[in-house]
């Protein structure tokens, strides 16, 4: 489709890898592109943050379909105020979760998409690559299937593979910071920029947040997306957007008409 001249318009969700392929082999015409591709969520949590409300939220969020969606959190950022109880209600409610088909009721932990992938993820458990410490799971789940336990790895080196690559999966990395940290460039030191997630209760601080982070979705005390907000990400996360009335724009073209009479 990308190397045929009859489509105006392509527009995919997948891997920013994918994206770039599909531009390489499009230059066969003049197309229009609409690309939603790869995530590197940081979600920052500031002490004055609703713990328990935020927790469910995060967590909610990352093991929903086992991570395997492009806005799931990818690096956690917690003040360090609050880090160790944030530490301990995440591995509470991460190890609350049971396998798909184990109960009829409760939060359910999905399958992940292949055994190759799931491999991929139990190297991301390796000390020598998060360079953390493991609070809960970490492993294969011991049961048939492509199943990775809920984890939850605290202390992560901000420059590990965790912190710089998708990982698509129900691996959730957690660093402290404090007052000293520039946070926010912190967050943009990404090549990414689909969702970035902010819990605080200071609105001069999430003001700060919607100005300061080249995100294309910035949440902030809540992780809520529906079909008539835009969606869409900057930098390496690519272009357009695929929900909301702006995403019509692709699929129209504007004609200026000037008639003399």
């Amino acid at each position: 489709m990308a190397e045929s001249t009859i489509p105006r318009l392509l527009t995919i969700i997948g891997s920013t890898f994918a994206g770039k392929k599909l531009i390489e082999k499009s230059p066969t015409s003049v197309k229009r592109l609409s690309l939603e591709l790869g995530g590197d969520a940081p979600v920052l949590v500031f002490d004055d943050a609703d713990l328990d409300a935020t927790v469910a939220d995060i967590v909610g969020l990352k093991l929903a379909n086992a991570g395997q969606i492009c806005v799931a959190p990818n690096r956690v950022f917690v003040h360090q105020n609050i880090y160790s109880d944030f530490i301990d209600k995440a591995k509470v409610l991460m190890e609350s979760y049971q396998y798909v088909g184990e109960r009829s009721s409760g939060p359910e932990l999905s399958p992940v998409v292949s055994e190759g992938f799931l491999k991929s993820l139990e190297g991301f458990c390796e000390p020598e690559v998060h360079k953390g410490t493991i609070v809960t799971g970490g492993k294969r789940a011991n049961r048939p299937g492509y199943f990775m336990q809920a984890t939850l790895i605290k202390d992560v080196a901000r420059d590990s593979a965790l912190t710089c690559e998708e990982i698509f999966g129900p691996i959730m990395p957690v660093m402290p910071f404090d007052d000293d940290d520039d946070i926010f460039a912190i967050a943009n030191d990404t090549e990414y920029g689909l969702s970035a997630y902010v819990y605080t209760q200071n609105l001069t601080r999430a003001l700060e947040a919607e100005r300061r982070l080249l995100f294309g979705n910035i949440l902030i005390n809540e992780a809520y997306y529906s079909l008539q907000l835009p969606h869409g990400g900057l930098k390496q996360s690519g272009f357009g957007k695929d929900v909301s009335h702006l995403a019509l724009d692709d699929y129209y073209d504007t004609k200026r008409i000037s008639i003399k009479r």
